[in-house]
């Protein structure tokens, strides 16, 4: 069966396969990989991490692209067929496989745009809804506007505010229920 799981462990064992491969051409000089602070945290963003990953000019850069660019096109295939909208994948990636990014925000971190480029001068078929949202001038997925999130919904052809989850507490309708219960809360 092949899973995330088996996809992860490929993906692993082949980064390890290149690093080792580097090491012995290297023949016990001194090495430091270049994409190696990449995979320690440092103090870039995961989205730019990802970004330098995916546009390396290495083999890893190359593999990374060829395995994201096809999971960056089903995940925009799947909608509306497995979720409405964009954040509902993002959000299923991240909480249900502990994602960091999901696929359309790790999309914007790249660039949609020049990952478009890419995919067409590959001759890899662009997702119609992907190209219908890049025709209409929308450039990324989400954007933040006078401190709004918006995303772009694909059925709407434009951006739509990003909405609080059913049943969370904002720090508004916290602010707001702890005014009614100090109301509420008379001496008797």
């Amino acid at each position: 069966m092949h899973g995330l799981a088996d996809q992860a462990e490929f993906d692993h064992r082949a980064i390890a396969r290149y690093e080792a491969g580097i090491r012995r051409a290297a023949r016990g000089r001194e090495l430091r990989l270049a994409a190696g602070d990449l995979f320690d945290g440092g103090d870039r963003e995961v989205g730019e991490r990802i970004k330098a990953l995916v546009w390396g000019k290495d083999r890893v850069g190359a593999f990374l692209w060829q395995t994201f660019s096809g999971t960056l096109r089903y995940a925009a295939n799947r909608i509306p067929e497995i979720a409405d909208t964009v954040v509902e994948v993002d959000r299923a990636m991240r909480w249900g496989f502990n994602w960091e990014l999901g696929p359309f925000a790790a999309w914007d971190a790249i660039g949609v745009e020049k990952s478009v480029a890419r995919m067409k001068e590959e001759g890899q078929s662009v997702p119609p809804n992907v190209q219908s949202m890049l025709d209409s001038g929308a450039t990324s997925f989400y954007k933040k506007q006078n401190g709004q999130q918006f995303y772009f919904d694909f059925a709407a052809k434009q951006y739509v505010p990003l909405s609080d989850l059913p049943g969370t507490i904002t720090q508004t309708f916290a602010a707001e229920l702890d005014r009614k219960k100090l109301g509420l809360m008379a001496v008797e």
